[in-house]
């Protein structure tokens, strides 16, 4: 079974090294924003999911999980 998006978030960030709060700062958001995403505890915005996805280069149909490919 796939991942979560926060999941996905997560896995992102830690790809890129960075902290929650380095994420949030480059997404334009509070750190515990990041924090309840990757928790599953809420969701962000489409907008905020385009930004995670450019600056991790990532796919937005890979963060939400309409790709199947892990591999990321």
């Amino acid at each position: 079974m796939g991942s979560s998006t926060g999941e996905r978030i997560l896995r992102v960030r830690r790809a890129q090294g960075w902290s929650q709060r380095e994420l949030a700062r480059r997404v334009g958001v509070v750190q515990a924003s990041i924090c309840h995403w990757e928790q599953g505890r809420s969701t962000p915005t489409l907008a905020r999911l385009r930004r995670i996805a450019g600056l991790c280069d990532v796919p937005v149909a890979w963060l939400v999980g309409d790709e199947v490919d892990d591999n990321v």
